[in-house]
Parts: C-alpha cells; sequence; structure tokens
C-alpha cells in the first residue's frame, strides 16, 4: 500500500516538471503526505492545470453496510475485476517525489525515491462524492505487485509514471489501456533508505521526515 508520501515541490516547479498551465489550489510543500489531506492532482478533466482532491475515496458496501474509505485501490480490482474503472472513476495523476512504507516485523518506515531524484507521479483514480448536500472531489492511489526492491519491506507498492509517459494515463478508456500502466516501476531507477519513526505522526513534516538515519 501506499499510507504516506512527499511532495515538496513548490506549485510553480510541480507547473514545469509536468507541463501545466495553472494551479487551482494554494498548495504547501508537504513531507507527510496523510490520507484524507488535500493533495496536488492532475485530472482528465483538467489536463493543464494542478487541482486539488480529498486523499480517501469513500465507498459503500452493501454486504458490511457501512461506508470503507480507500486510500489506495489495486491494480488487480481494475484488470481481473472490472471494479473502479469509467465513468465514475476516472483517471488522475498524482504528483510526488517519493513514498513511505513499513516493515512489518518491527514497524521501521523506509523512504523510497528515484535514484536521480527527479518528480514523478503515482496513477490514481479520482471521483466525485456527496456529502452533506455537499459535492466532494476525492482520489486513491493504485498499487501493484512490488519490484525487487520495495519488496525487501513491503507486499505492494504504488503505481508510478514518469513524467514523459504520465499523461498518458489520462487518456485510459479500455482493459488494455489500463494494462499497459499498471506494472511495477523499475527497481534499478529506485533507491530506498531508513527514516526516522516520527514520520508515523501525520503531522510531523519537514525536511528530517526524509534524513536518512
Amino acid at each position: 500500500m501506499c499510507g504516506r508520501y512527499t511532495l515538496f515541490l513548490q506549485v510553480d516547479d510541480v507547473l514545469v516538471a509536468f507541463d501545466l498551465d495553472e494551479a487551482l489550489i494554494n498548495w504547501v510543500p508537504k513531507y507527510n503526505v496523510a490520507p484524507t489531506n488535500q493533495v496536488l492532482a492532475i485530472t482528465e478533466e483538467k489536463p493543464r492545470a494542478a487541482v486539488g482532491l480529498k486523499w480517501t475515496i469513500t465507498i459503500h458496501s452493501a454486504s458490511e453496510n457501512k461506508d470503507i474509505p480507500l486510500i489506495n485501490i489495486k491494480s488487480e480490482t481494475i484488470l481481473e475485476k472490472g471494479h473502479f474503472r469509467r465513468p465514475r472513476y476516472r483517471p488522475c495523476l498524482i504528483p510526488a517525489n517519493g513514498f513511505y512504507e513499513w516493515r512489518k516485523s518491527d514497524k521501521q518506515p523506509f523512504y523510497f525515491h528515484l535514484n536521480n531524484d527527479e518528480p514523478f507521479a503515482f496513477a490514481g483514480l479520482w471521483t466525485t462524492e456527496k456529502k452533506d448536500d455537499q459535492e466532494i472531489k476525492t482520489c486513491a492511489i493504485l498499487t501493484c505487485t512490488p519490484n525487487k526492491l520495495v519488496e525487501t519491506v513491503h507486499n505492494r507498492m504504488p503505481v508510478m509514471l514518469e513524467r514523459h509517459v504520465a499523461k498518458d494515463w489520462l487518456r485510459v478508456q479500455t482493459p488494455t489501456d489500463y494494462q499497459a500502466f499498471l506494472r511495477p516501476y523499475p527497481a534499478e531507477a529506485m533507491a530506498v533508505h531508513a527514516v526516522g519513526k516520527q514520520i508515523n505522526r501525520p503531522t510531523y513534516d519537514g525536511p528530517d521526515c526524509i534524513a536518512v538515519i
């Protein structure tokens, strides 16, 4: 899964990195983006703009008769079961510098990023939900089986897209389209190091979050 990530770029740098024209969100750089936060994203509805989405999609489980919050959606759910496809769930990009995963045995957090330290994008889905007669745009990050680097820590990883192909994700329509993107990122292009457990606090932020320990 992906439960925390970083985007410590200024919004102007995001516009340049992802070839965007405008920002429709007052983004503050973050080293510890947490679920339910408003996140910076790019949607197929506004592919030239950086917009704000709430990171948590809520679905209703009829079998359990309750609402279930989702911050991640398994790629297999789209590819094999056909759930979470258009038109209700549409593709989005969630820019990032890196993400955190926790080793199960001792809850040690690790920070994963590209070895060239370039920004990238998570493949995500977004939708519009109604709450208290208000419409809220929400999103979740897609996950897949891990590559050789991530599997040393966790059995899932977020779907990561290089910037030069990221915009193509916004145009997915068919099962074949989805299949082309929902796969592990090359391990040789990534790096990882352990970080302090203070990252466990959602309110903890700043460069120390990604400091090597």
